[in-house]
């Protein structure tokens, strides 16, 4: 009898930034070309910073208010311009196996709010 491959996981995530915090469906993601689609549903203004680090999410460098992403324990790997209520864009990156973060880094949403979550990627 000949074993089903397994089934391939989604390379497409929805992101939805709302009430100071980031969603992410599904919450893992095959390895390859991976696209975040996003939405702001929150009436802040908001944005998506894809970032790979060793570091955990709460304890990302920060500079000032907001996340350090010149800092060299940090690799931004894609980026959303800061998107109004109801906005949405997509953001494409190429992702190898492992945990990656996605923060906000709007002033104070990361420092203030903890606006971060975590994507892994098979």
């Amino acid at each position: 009898m000949t074993e089903k491959p397994a089934p391939e996981l989604a390379t497409t995530v929805d992101v939805a930034l709302a009430d100071y915090a980031i969603a992410v469906t599904p919450r893992s993601v095959s390895a390859g070309n991976v696209t975040l689609s996003v939405v702001n549903e929150d009436s802040a203004p908001h944005n998506v910073v894809l970032v790979a680090t060793d570091r955990t999410p709460e304890t990302l460098p920060t500079i000032a208010i907001r996340v350090d992403e010149l800092s060299a324990e940090i690799e931004v790997l894609g980026r959303t311009p800061t998107l109004r209520h109801d906005d949405s864009t997509t953001v494409t990156a190429s992702l190898e196996p492992g945990s990656y973060v996605l923060v906000c880094t709007v002033p104070h949403h990361y420092t203030r709010e903890m606006m971060v979550t975590t994507l892994s990627v098979a």
